[in-house]
């Protein structure tokens, strides 16, 4: 018993508050030099913190939908910053956070994130390295204005194995408002493979939430244990009201196993519907878990929005999975 009260302390901890070593402060929305995101993650040490006080003074304006700065005409009075790269943001340091959320000032978006980041080609926009563990992401808006549809990934794990990383309160493969797709799709709107194991995607509370849309594979679990699913929209708007499909939502595969998609209870219950093929795939992996979610509906569970093929498939040499209420 001592030894399982154990485990699971120290599985929360990282989920937990935490005391950084160093604040980088991202000031701008260029997409590198001092003051910019990715200058910031070129600095980062184990143990930093990245938070965002991005200023018109420095940004500037967007003046469309390939233009970063502040985001004035795209949403009636609804404000953001808009950046937008021209290659992959590569995080390889471990017990680090980068907190969108903390964009307080100058942007006003009353429907999601007040920060945009964008990739501009047929590349990812964050790659947690194989070496990297208890990274969180949270508080961003993370899409595509350029290359070709259905291609790169939101947030992608590198293979060898990227452990207790946590990712909430983003809006993944939508645009700022997160009632519509970004102009491009990601191939993956977040994408655990090769031994990805202990990761948390969304969260129990509406803040940790995620709105995960748009994309052509939500979330895609590969050859990965352990990681959870919990609490996000996928497939809908961000009101959970509306249709904004994935082509799968959840696909899990490649030997994956122990992963949960949902938690039998209503703060970790996910709204799977709205997707162009299948709700939740597993093929050929084992003993995960599917509890607790509401899949094909709204998220009051009351107005069908239906997956057009099937809600749940399981294929494959899979076994021992569970699906149900909880």
């Amino acid at each position: 018993m001592k030894k399982l009260l154990l485990t699971t302390v120290l599985f929360l901890l990282p989920f937990s508050s935490q005391v950084f070593s160093t604040t980088r402060v991202v000031t701008n929305c260029a997409d590198s030099g001092p003051g910019s995101l990715r200058q910031a993650i070129s600095d980062l040490q184990n143990g930093d913190e990245i938070v965002f006080d991005i200023t018109t003074a420095e940004a500037g304006y967007s003046t469309g939908e390939t233009s970063p700065g502040l985001v004035t005409n795209e949403a009636g009075s609804n404000t953001w910053f808009r950046i937008i790269l021209n290659s992959d943001l590569q995080i390889t340091k471990s017990n680090i956070s980068i907190r969108g959320s903390t964009q307080t000032r100058e942007a006003s978006n009353t429907l999601g994130p007040e920060v945009e980041v964008r990739a501009n080609s047929n590349f990812n926009v964050f790659v947690i390295g194989s070496s990297t563990s208890y990274a969180t992401i949270e508080g961003l808006v993370i899409n595509k204005c350029g290359g070709d549809d259905g291609s790169g990934a939101g947030i992608s794990s590198s293979t060898g194995g990227t452990n207790h990383c946590y990712i909430y309160g983003c809006y993944i493969g939508t645009t700022p408002t997160g009632e519509a797709p970004s102009l491009k799709k990601f191939a993956y709107g977040i994408w655990l493979t090769g031994g990805a194991n202990n990761n948390r995607i969304g969260g129990v509370t509406t803040r940790e939430r995620n709105v995960i849309s748009g994309n052509n594979y939500g979330v895609y679990i590969n050859n990965s244990s352990s990681n959870e699913v919990l609490g996000n929209y996928i497939g809908t708007t961000a009101s959970g009201e509306g249709k904004l499909g994935n082509n799968y939502g959840v696909y899990i595969s490649g030997s994956a196993q122990f992963n949960k998609v949902g938690n039998g209870e209503s703060g970790g219950r996910n709204i799977i519907s709205g997707n162009t093929q299948y709700g939740v795939r597993i093929e050929s992996s084992s003993s995960n878990e599917v509890l607790g979610n509401y899949i094909g509906t709204d998220k009051d569970g009351e107005t069908a929005l239906a997956n057009n093929i099937v809600g749940i498939r399981i294929d494959g040499s899979s076994q021992y999975n569970k699906v149900g209420n909880g």
